[in-house]
């Protein structure tokens, strides 16, 4: 038959109540501090989460300051290209334009000097002329005599030219 050992059930009630007491005073808060610990876990890794969103987004958003800075960066060299290529043209445009000037005070000048060579020539050609007639005059001669003496006369004033 079997018979009840007092000293089992004792024990048996002993890890009952030691398994209760162990339950309340140390298992409930392990389990409380764990759980504490995970959503404070949970909670930073959602955080991290977020900052990395921000992070994302300032990045995009200085990317796209970036872009822009350099768009304005390249509008201002085209701009400044522009401007020296203005200037380039003006100062060539007055470099023809006082080219130009020069060449037309030039060719006054030499217009000037030519008028001035043929008034020369016009009048040694007068002092020839006179020379010549007075020649005619000193010397009553022929009329072959004297057509020499305008060839002789025009041989003369076209050397002169």
């Amino acid at each position: 038959m079997l018979t009840l050992n007092w000293e089992i059930i004792w024990t048996f009630v002993n890890i009952l109540v030691l398994f209760f007491l162990l339950k309340f005073l140390l298992f409930k808060p392990v389990t409380n501090m764990i759980d504490k610990r995970r959503k404070l876990i949970e909670d930073q890794l959602a955080a991290a989460a977020k900052s990395k969103k921000e992070a994302a987004e300032e990045k995009q958003s200085y990317a796209g300051m970036i872009k822009s800075a350099n768009a304005e960066a390249d509008k201002i060299l085209k701009d400044a290209k522009e401007r020296a290529d203005q200037a380039y043209q003006y100062a060539m445009k007055q470099a023809e334009e006082d080219a130009k000037a020069r060449i037309k005070q030039a060719e006054k000048q030499i217009e000037r000097e030519r008028e001035q060579m043929l008034q020369n020539a016009k009048d040694e050609v007068a002092a020839l002329a006179s020379l010549a007639a007075d020649k005619l005059v000193e010397k009553r001669i022929d009329s072959q005599t004297e057509q020499n003496l305008l060839d002789e006369f025009i041989a003369e004033a076209g050397a002169l030219q």
